[in-house]
């Protein structure tokens, strides 16, 4: 009975962590979005990322 609340905090943990990682798994223009707010891609090649997702 003492081991269940370490167990808890134990998943609580780690379901926070693997939070943080679930950028890797989403849509392809939330990828980007993400992408555009880190700096790593410009307004214009968001954009044209954009259009390239929504043609699809």
């Amino acid at each position: 009975m003492m081991l269940l609340p370490f167990v808890l905090i134990g998943y609580l943990v780690y379901v926070g962590i693997n939070r943080k990682h679930s950028v890797e798994h989403s849509k392809p223009l939330e990828i980007a979005k993400v992408r555009l707010a880190k700096g790593e891609l410009s307004f214009e090649e968001f954009e044209q990322i954009k259009k390239n997702i929504l043609e699809e």
